[in-house]
């Protein structure tokens, strides 16, 4: 945990954190050591680098997580560990949130999922491809070809059916509520758990559906787009979008998406246990004010969180390719 993290911690808590004095020395913040009983003076250094400290007058010492909990604050994430969860989420929203944690969101009737989507995409005219082999043992009929009109859509928006078919498991149906989409499957930790459709006629008064409440394993507002190999590999860089297209422009290794501007406290511990080195949030234009609020919440876990904007004439990270050379840094965190 980085020595900015402790410190938003700590000032929550209401302890008052020193960044100048005659003692105090530049990367590091001092604090009333909670250790000295009898002389509980601003002893205690922290690093604002790696979250370490040391008190040099009764010489206690240790990582961040230690002091923290001195103090009745536990912020590691633990996935399943509802407490460690829950304290994580109030350090981002506040001890106000009641709601429920990732693993608490997985609904028991997997099942019901599963068939709902048999039902809707197995035997469309065209798939695009079938789910990973193993899906809730349900397998997609998948066809040989692939429509062009699907073909032209995606080539459109910068990407070609070859990268699609190895990497993001995309569908296709002609027919039902989801006609003339392409469909995103969304996983959590080898699972999927929801999906996102796309129009591609241009004509529907709904450019995105998403699956209903009462199917979904996951709500949309708990999960992130390419949240499992961005786990796995973390990006030095990562750039957090709105929609799917928009992090497909930055690349399916160093984006993500929270398939709306609001950025809820689940989505921000994911991005927390992704690591990222750096934190970039690229909206679209028209959603600064939203962007600003999720860099700020953001910010009370992760460090090196900013917020980014798009040159003039540019709308939306996804309608430019290497959106990266056409943002400049509104505020950093």
């Amino acid at each position: 945990m980085k020595g900015k993290q402790v410190a938003n911690q700590l000032s929550r808590k209401g302890v008052i954190v020193n960044y100048t004095g005659p003692d105090i020395s530049a990367g590091w913040f001092a604090i009333e050591c909670p250790y000295c009983g009898d002389d509980p003076g601003a002893h205690l250094a922290v690093n604002e680098e790696n979250g370490g400290w040391h008190c040099w007058r009764c010489n206690e010492k240790g990582p961040a997580e230690k002091l923290l909990s001195k103090f009745g604050i536990e912020t590691k994430f633990i996935p399943g560990d509802g407490i460690h969860e829950m304290s994580a989420i109030e350090a981002v929203m506040g001890p106000s949130y009641f709601g429920p944690t990732p693993e608490q969101l997985m609904n028991i009737n997997s099942m019901q999922f599963a068939q709902d989507f048999d039902a809707e995409f197995t035997h469309v005219v065209h798939n695009v491809i079938s789910y990973k082999e193993g899906f809730q043992k349900y397998e997609v009929e998948k066809t040989p070809e692939v429509p062009d009109v699907v073909i032209e859509y995606l080539a459109s928006r910068g990407l070609d059916d070859l990268f699609l078919l190895e990497n993001l498991d995309v569908h296709y149906t002609d027919h039902g509520p989801m006609a003339f989409r392409v469909i995103f499957p969304i996983s959590y930790r080898g699972d999927i758990v929801n999906y996102i459709a796309r129009d591609i006629t241009g004509r529907a008064k709904a450019r995105y559906k998403v699956c209903r409440d009462d199917i979904a394993l996951m709500p949309l507002s708990a999960l992130l787009w390419a949240y499992d190999p961005l786990l796995n590999y973390p990006p030095e860089i990562l750039y957090i979008c709105e929609g799917i297209f928009d992090a497909f422009s930055f690349g399916l290794t160093r984006a993500t998406c929270t398939f709306k501007s609001f950025l809820s406290p689940l989505q921000a511990l994911l991005l927390n246990n992704i690591n990222a080195g750096e934190y970039r949030i690229v909206y679209d234009k028209g959603a600064m004010e939203e962007a600003v609020k999720a860099g700020q919440r953001l910010s009370v876990i992760c460090d090196n969180v900013s917020v980014w904007t798009l040159e003039e004439g540019i709308e939306d990270p996804g309608s430019v390719e290497n959106p990266e050379d056409h943002i400049r840094m509104v505020c950093q965190f």
